[in-house]
């Protein structure tokens, strides 16, 4: 008999999730932040296959932000810091700023609720996938 553990089936989306009416929740206006390179804009949308929402048939750019500093720099920089022992090279580190930006109130899909995940049937293993076509495809 195996020790290893038992294998998860990765859950992608139904047949038909094109037609699937996305609950949406109101974000109040507030603050978010985001870290970018010094010699960009803090915000500019863009599309980036190597980020986790973005794909090549991407209809609309992304502006990535989180609701806290801590996010932001461990999106930006957990792998390097993980890959080099905890160590960022000073030079990108330098590199970059740490921006607030204004968000008006909005109505948006919030994953963190379960009514939410429940209603779009989303696995959120999928969508943090390691391989991010698997995340693309949500």
């Amino acid at each position: 008999m195996s020790n290893d553990p038992p294998a998860r089936n990765l859950r992608l989306p139904p047949a038909g999730f094109n037609g699937v009416k996305i609950p949406r929740t109101r974000q109040p206006a507030r603050n978010w932040f985001r870290v970018h390179l010094s010699q960009s804009p803090a915000i500019c949308f863009a599309l980036n296959t190597s980020h986790r929402f973005s794909h090549k048939e991407c209809p609309y750019p992304f502006l990535y932000l989180a609701a806290d500093i801590d996010t932001c720099l461990f999106e930006r920089f957990g792998d390097k810091a993980y890959d080099q022992q905890k160590a960022i090279a000073q030079s990108l580190w330098q590199a970059h700023s740490v921006s607030a930006i204004r968000v008006p109130a909005a109505y948006v899909c919030d994953l963190t609720r379960a009514t939410t995940l429940s209603a779009l049937m989303v696995d959120l293993s999928a969508l943090m996938h390691n391989d991010v076509a698997s995340p693309q495809q949500w």
